[in-house]
């Protein structure tokens, strides 16, 4: 744990010089960001007994792995928009110019379809998980939850609030910006 720590302070001394590199400095902060969380839950994984800790652990866990893989998706639409911005610069006028610029928004829109995807299942993931360690907490035995008596209920609440979270989460469809449809 100290040594996340120690990394976590270092990270805090360049984090606004690497933000200010702009797409790229800001991924490799949001993929330190999510593989310190990724070892400090793994670390709270391995040391607590506690078992809706570990859960919460495995939840933090696939966050950080989001955090990170939603950091690559921002990068690589950055760069295809640098790509496309290349490409008007350089013509944007010639049916072969409109052509690449055309298979370019087609790329991006569907790097922006897989992040969403990804996005949404990891909430789905994240939404189960946290549930599930709710449900053990309201169950465990006092002074940590309401035992299995009292904690029923509230254990029976945790359940349907994180079932309609997730039908929710289901629920979202993409609708970002397409060369078809660009009032999404």
């Amino acid at each position: 744990a100290e040594n996340i720590n120690l990394a976590t302070a270092a990270l805090e001394g360049y984090r606004e010089s690497l933000t200010a590199l702009g797409p790229e400095g800001e991924a490799v902060v949001a993929f330190a960001d999510g593989a310190l969380q990724i070892a400090d839950s793994f670390n709270t994984f391995t040391t607590s007994m506690d078992k809706a800790d570990k859960l919460k652990a495995v939840g933090n866990i696939i966050g950080g792995i989001s955090q990170m893989m939603a950091a690559n998706s921002k990068a690589q639409i950055a760069e295809i928009d640098n790509q496309i911005e290349a490409e008007k610069r350089r013509d944007g006028k010639s049916k072969a110019s409109l052509a690449k610029i055309t298979a370019l928004e087609k790329k991006k829109e569907a790097q922006e379809r897989k992040a969403f995807a990804i996005q949404k299942a990891v909430m789905l993931a994240q939404t189960a998980i946290s549930t599930s360690a709710s449900i053990m907490a309201a169950m465990a035995p006092p002074p940590l939850g309401l035992g299995p008596l009292a904690g029923a209920p509230l254990a029976k609440a945790m359940g349907i609030m994180g079932a309609v979270q997730m039908a929710l989460i289901a629920g979202q469809s993409y609708g970002g910006f397409t060369a078809s449809n660009p009032d999404a």
